[in-house]
């Protein structure tokens, strides 16, 4: 063999190594940028029934002692009527 057609079978080689990496590595690739962003919805679902359930236990915390209407509540409803 001489020099030029060695170094075409090299560069051959070379470019059939770079598809096997490249078709090893895309799938993973893929497959982190799906489940970070499904990770950032999970957090974000988190956090927000975290405040729901705050706020509410916020609010059931000034309930009277015959569990009707928040006080704060039933005062700004007797302004309303």
């Amino acid at each position: 063999m001489n020099a030029i057609s060695k170094n075409r079978t090299m560069q051959n080689n070379q470019r059939g190594q770079s598809i096997v990496e490249i078709s090893l590595v895309t799938p993973l690739l893929l497959i982190r940028v799906v489940y970070t962003r499904r990770f950032r919805c999970f957090v974000f679902y988190g956090n927000l029934v975290q405040t729901a359930a705050r706020e509410g236990a916020r609010i059931g915390s000034g309930l009277q002692k015959s569990g009707s209407v928040p006080t704060y509540y039933s005062a700004r409803l007797k302004r309303i009527r």
